[in-house]
């Protein structure tokens, strides 16, 4: 038997199994454990609560800190990297 998942999006998002060649449920559905306050958070934190540009500000904040954990590291090793050449091989600062 070849066996296939479905996934439903939503906010009672949920994963079905299926069989593939006659598309019958092979398990019922788990109920829904997620409740309103569940759901609530969940808007807020993909900022679908201010619609487009609450979801755009989502994307730039999460880019921002990508970069700054970037730009971060490389100015750590450079900075590293003087110190090394000034004769202070200490990889912290005291």
């Amino acid at each position: 038997m070849v066996e296939g998942t479905v996934t439903l999006g939503g906010p009672d998002a949920q994963a079905l199994r299926v069989n593939a060649a006659t598309g019958a449920l092979l398990d019922p559905p788990p109920p829904s454990t997620a409740g309103t306050w569940h759901i609530i958070l969940k808007s807020w934190h993909r900022g679908n609560v201010f619609g487009l540009p609450g979801i755009l500000i989502n994307l730039v904040t999460g880019s921002l800190l990508a970069l700054l954990s970037v730009t971060g590291t490389v100015l750590y090793f450079l900075m590293l990297g003087r110190r090394r050449a000034l004769g202070r091989p200490e990889a912290f600062w005291s």
